[in-house]
């Protein structure tokens, strides 16, 4: 997965996560209009499950992720 496209996905997780909830609805259609088709058809399936945790729910043009909270503090220590 390219670095920029999981660098996008973690900046809107954390601009757009509300405070009663982890998750976050991602807009597939929306990031296939700014990375290409290849986002929903080949970079969605390869999201490293160490970082990014999907939702049950897929398809219809949104899914439903939340950023991992080990993955969420070593970002943090690194700023």
């Amino acid at each position: 997965m390219p670095p920029e496209v999981l660098r996008t996905l973690i900046g809107y997780y954390l601009v757009n996560r509300q405070e009663d909830t982890d998750w976050v609805v991602l807009p597939v259609i929306s990031f296939d209009a700014c990375f290409g088709r290849n986002f929903s058809r080949k970079w969605i399936n390869a999201l490293p499950e160490g970082v990014i945790v999907r939702g049950r729910d897929k398809g219809r043009g949104v899914c439903r992720y939340r950023v991992a909270e080990t993955f969420m503090l070593a970002e943090l220590c690194k700023s």
